[in-house]
């Protein structure tokens, strides 16, 4: 018996099966394992990064705290020195000065300046050495109508009678060029009428043009940038010089707030809080992180700064990371994983499909052998051999087995079908015969019916013609006729009543 081939569907192989539902299972787990790298790994360099930014604001701002605490132990000592000397001879506040400005090359100036009256009984006397050029030169404050004492660094330290740091400021005399500086000044004292007075203040100058240089010198990525703030808010150093020295912190973001349009109120509320809380925290002297922070000047970059305070001044250093430039390089990694996890995913799905195109091979052969035998129905041909000894022997085994058995089914059916094909030729030769006899008992009793019903009614009227004729006889008993003529109707009459 043959089959056609069209009953045998369009099938797809197993090795190109099994290699599809590995490279969905293996897609899946790459792309959950690349996750959780990136994530985990974002969480790592996240906390490694602004661990830097800790350490290096903390660094920096060591640095410039170094320089500010070398720089107050001079008029401290100055201070305690004139404190015991009793005669202040003009020539050794001369020589200290000099002496103290060549001994420390990160002074710009220094000052002895006394309160009037305080200093020989003269109105006036502020002995001041700065730099100029590569020496050391002299003046006196007071010349030229200069009121030291009034300036804020004489006053503020008076006043308070402790240690003061000014403000920076813009210094522009003794012949120099603009130099952003700032001053320390220590108050210095003498007894009068055996109370404690103030005598006078010394003072150091310190430029900070070195702070500009160092923080230029500061590497934060390619846009990243640093910035040092007073204790006022106020921008000592920022990338933008429009704004050190003319805006504070405050002032800046408000004036960005109000220049961008795009910012919706609340917006722009959330943006304020959150930058001016840092602020608050940053001019109360706290160190910490901030990690919703953005790029200046165009506030669009999300970014994160760590800010530590300048102990000796109370000033507060920041460094501003960007975000994307800080993870770009885990970015560039997490690239890197993706594309070598693709290439290991097609390695891995063409070494699959060729270990299962292998495996798969003799149960192939099986196929092909199975569909011969359908469609030319010979069950004799033998099962290919196959050198496998796993399952797929066995079941070459069973194939052969199987075809043995259905070979001996096939001819024990067909002898069973001779059998009954005679039986029941047998049966339909009888069943013809009754159907026949059938056939004449029905015609025998059609025709007994037919002839019946005439009968029938010759019997009913004859039996109506012997009642006719009796009543006819009855009827002419009374008539007078001849006697033949009675003769001849009772004759009629008579045959009549017998037929």
């Amino acid at each position: 018996m043959k089959h056609s081939s069209q009953t045998f569907k369009k099938r797809k192989s197993i090795s190109s099966t099994i290699a599809r539902y590995v490279f969905a299972g293996t897609v899946v787990i790459l792309v959950i394992i690349l996750g959780l790298n990136y994530s985990s790994s974002k969480k790592h360099m996240t906390a490694v990064i602004l661990e830097k930014a800790q350490h290096q604001a903390e660094e920096f701002a060591g640095s410039i705290n170094q320089v500010f605490a070398s720089a107050q132990r001079i008029p401290i000592v100055m201070a305690s020195q004139l404190n015991q000397m009793e005669d202040w001879s003009s020539r050794d506040l001369s020589r200290m000065l000099e002496s103290m400005l060549l001994e420390n090359p990160d002074i710009f100036g220094a000052t002895i300046a006394f309160e009037p009256g305080m200093y020989q009984g003269l109105p006036h006397m502020a002995p001041y050495a700065y730099r100029k050029d590569s020496v050391v030169a002299s003046t006196l404050l007071f010349e030229g109508g200069n009121n030291y004492f009034m300036e804020d660094w004489y006053i503020i330290p008076v006043q308070l009678q402790e240690p003061y740091w000014s403000d920076p400021y813009y210094e522009t005399s003794a012949g120099q060029e603009e130099v952003l500086m700032i001053t320390y000044s220590v108050p210095f004292f003498t007894q009068q009428d055996g109370k404690r007075v103030v005598a006078g203040v010394t003072t150091v100058d310190i430029s900070l043009r070195w702070i500009n240089n160092l923080m230029e010198s500061l590497a934060v990525y390619q846009t990243g940038y640093g910035f040092l703030i007073t204790n006022s808010g106020r921008y000592v150093y920022h990338p933008d010089q429009h704004l050190r020295m003319n805006e504070t912190t405050f002032s800046a973001m408000d004036e960005w707030i109000v220049s961008n349009q795009d910012l919706s109120a609340a917006e722009a509320d959330t943006i304020r809080n959150q930058q001016f809380s840092v602020y608050r925290k940053m001019l109360a002297g706290e160190s910490g992180l901030f990690m919703e922070s953005f790029m200046f000047p165009d506030w669009k970059e999300k970014a994160w700064f760590a800010y530590v305070p300048i102990r000796s001044n109370h000033w507060s250093l920041a460094l501003v990371y960007p975000r994307d430039e800080a993870l770009a390089e885990l970015r560039s990694l997490n690239t890197i994983l993706v594309l070598v996890g693709l290439f290991s995913l097609f390695v891995l799905l063409g070494f699959v499909f060729i270990v299962t195109r292998v495996l798969t091979l003799p149960i192939v052969k099986l196929t092909r052998y199975t569909k011969s035998v359908a469609e030319s129905g010979d069950y004799t041909r033998a099962v290919p051999e196959l050198s496998s000894n796993d399952e797929i022997g066995e079941l070459a085994n069973s194939f052969s087995v199987m075809m043995h058995e259905i070979d001996q089914a096939q001819k024990t059916l067909e002898d069973r079908v001779k059998e009954r094909t005679a039986q029941l030729v047998q049966t339909q030769e009888q069943l013809v015969q009754s159907e026949k006899m059938a056939s004449l008992g029905q015609l025998t009793a059609g025709v007994a019916h037919e002839i019946k019903n005439p009968l029938n009614f010759i019997n009913n009227f004859s039996e109506l013609s012997v009642d006719l004729t009796k009543e006819l006889n009855e009827a002419l008993v009374p008539i007078d006729m001849k006697e033949d003529d009675r003769t001849y109707v009772n004759q009629i009459l008579g045959d009549l009543s017998l037929n």
